[in-house]
């Protein structure tokens, strides 16, 4: 008779966690929810995570709010983001000031974050310093990169060392970044990136070989750059295609490498591809890579130029060009940071709701304003109220729109 194993939450968070790397979500969410069943909040977490993104709602909220129940402070900082991602921002704020009520700490970041998506820096300054009094890891590293910016190099050198001393990776990365670009010093440099190695960094590879090809040690170079493949870091491909376009002048290595990072998942490489066959005039395997972004829904924001000629060279879908022409030419509205109060200790505000500006059907048939040609298809510009023909909306690609600016 065969022994039948009896699995613990940490068997069914691995199993989950190598689907998850396989792309089994399938299995992955199989996994997760045995977990659930048992108890594992993180797996609660981690369902609601996955829900979200596959913008089922209801499962979404399911999860977050069974771990809630749970007094987790991760979930109500998720559903903090949820709700911020949907600009509803009274929600957003109870669900971190909950966070904070559970001492999760994290919740600082949030709304630091949150404050430097609209511009408020004096508010986000402030919380990533409360993040840091509760010795949060990443509020140092962000007060570090903070200070960074306004060039005051003293407070970034102290708070970035502190988040290290908390064995945060990013920082490590930061200081041996600021001791090759800036403040050059060798040995801080590699101290820094070798500290980050320690603690499983594969970027630090890739900065090491930077350092490297910038000094025109090439061997050094691929050799680290490889190591960050081997370590999953597929930016090595990319390095190694524009080393290869770029330097060894060496087409077949470049598009090798260029093909295998858009395999691994760097989407980014295939433009690499568009741009360089279009500066080589050859504009067949431009279009042949612009069809393909266009057919998989790869939305990157291509040269106007080379929108342009892809238009008067291909005989695509219209409707599915104007899908990839909104996608990357998509504006992104932020809420009026006047209507947000500054202590987040009332929940009771007056938040100004952004609202669809979809007005009817994307196209309609008519004479096109800009170019007044007669009985063509025309669909909706940047401000989804006025139309345009496909001609014009890609001449006019990433500009307002020409009736109204806006």
């Amino acid at each position: 008779m065969t022994a039948c194993i009896k699995h613990t939450n940490t068997d069914f968070l691995k199993m989950a966690r190598e689907c998850e790397n396989n792309n089994n979500n399938t299995d992955m969410a199989k996994f997760y929810t045995m977990a659930v069943n048992n108890g594992n909040i993180i797996a609660m977490c981690k369902l609601g995570y996955y829900y979200q993104g596959l913008n089922d709602i209801p499962n979404m909220l399911k999860y977050y709010n069974i771990a809630i129940d749970n007094n987790s402070g991760l979930a109500m900082c998720l559903l903090g983001n949820y709700y911020l991602q949907k600009k509803q921002y009274h929600q957003m704020i109870v669900y971190y000031k909950m966070a904070l009520d559970n001492e999760y700490y994290n919740a600082y970041i949030n709304i630091g974050n949150y404050y430097k998506s609209i511009n408020n820096k004096k508010m986000m300054v402030k919380y990533y310093h409360m993040a840091t009094a509760k010795n949060i890891p990443s509020g140092m590293y962000l007060l570090g990169q903070y200070y960074f910016s306004t060039n005051n190099f003293t407070l970034m050198k102290k708070y970035l060392t502190m988040a290290v001393e908390y064995n945060n990776v990013d920082a490590m990365i930061e200081l041996g970044d600021f001791y090759q670009y800036y403040e050059i010093n060798q040995e801080l440099m590699f101290k820094y990136y070798n500290m980050a190695i320690k603690n499983n960094s594969s970027e630090a590879f890739i900065k090491i070989g930077d350092y490297y090809g910038k000094n025109y040690d090439i061997a050094s170079m691929k050799k680290y750059y490889n190591l960050a493949i081997e370590r999953n870091n597929f930016a090595g491909y990319i390095k190694l295609g524009e080393y290869f376009q770029f330097y060894a002048n060496n087409k077949k290595a470049m598009i090798e490498n260029y093909y295998k990072a858009f395999k691994n998942g760097h989407k980014v490489a295939i433009l690499k591809l568009v741009n360089y066959f279009y500066e080589n005039g050859e504009n067949m395997n431009v279009c042949k890579y612009i069809n393909y972004m266009i057919e998989n829904n790869i939305y990157l924001q291509i040269n106007k130029e080379i929108l342009i000629m892809f238009l008067m060279n291909t005989s695509i879908d219209h409707d599915k060009l104007y899908n990839f022409i909104k996608h990357i030419n998509n504006k992104k509205y932020i809420a009026d940071k006047d209507n947000i109060e500054e202590d987040f200790t009332e929940c009771e505000i007056n938040i100004t709701e952004f609202k669809d500006l979809v007005i009817g059907n994307n196209k309609i048939k008519d004479s096109c304003p800009v170019c007044l040609e007669d009985d063509l298809t025309l669909y909706h510009t940047t401000c989804d109220k006025h139309y345009v023909c496909i001609k014009c909306m890609v001449h006019l690609l990433y500009d307002p729109c020409p009736i109204c600016r806006y």
